[in-house]
């Protein structure tokens, strides 16, 4: 999984204090780890945007500005302003090298399936899975490689290699499939001597 450095400021709590650090584009944020009490935190929104504008799940290496100590975590969750789109808060969770984490990763198709070639449908199901790994173990994303992908076929959550992962929903949900598209099915009904 690719690292993010990232250097944030030690933060007041309270609404009034929030709503300033916004006016002057920055994000407040708290960080948690197993259990401990949250660190409230702010950083500038332009240091943020790799981390949030992004479909791939990344590993934060932060530190506080004037401190030594670096800290990994996860961004668990971002909220953004309803009206003008832009993140208002922000959750890291702490990890860990030596203690599983729970993450969800993006599901990334690789290639052309042979069945979209030859005039089927592409339909991706699940687009994003949870995982529980290591944290050296953890994937960007989950490359599913369908160019042997045939009408009629399909790929589940078994069928992507997941060495040191465990998935947290079950192995026979559907990632993918190719169907018949109607006017290929309609062409066969066409055609004589087909049914």
């Amino acid at each position: 999984m690719e690292q993010v450095d990232l250097t944030v400021q030690h933060r007041e709590i309270g609404k009034k204090f929030a709503k300033r650090l916004r006016r002057e584009n920055i994000v407040p944020g708290i960080y948690y780890k197993n259990g401990e009490v949250g660190i409230p935190f702010c950083a500038k929104a332009l240091s943020l945007r790799s981390i949030i504008y992004t479909s791939e799940t990344k590993i934060i290496a932060f530190n506080f500005e004037g401190e030594t100590e670096v800290r990994k975590c996860f961004m668990k969750k971002v909220t953004f302003d309803p009206v003008s789109d832009k993140p208002v808060h922000v959750d890291f969770v702490g990890i860990s090298d030596d203690r599983k984490m729970k993450v969800e990763v993006p599901i990334v198709l690789v290639g052309v399936s042979e069945g979209v070639r030859l005039g089927g449908v592409l339909s991706q199901v699940l687009h994003r899975v949870s995982i529980e790994c290591l944290p050296q173990h953890a994937p960007n994303h989950l490359a599913v490689d369908i160019s042997n992908l045939q009408i009629g076929k399909t790929i589940h959550l078994r069928d992507i290699p997941h060495e040191n992962i465990d998935f947290k929903i079950g192995e026979d949900n559907l990632v993918v499939s190719v169907a018949a598209s109607r006017v290929s099915q309609e062409a066969d009904k066409a055609t004589p001597g087909k049914k």
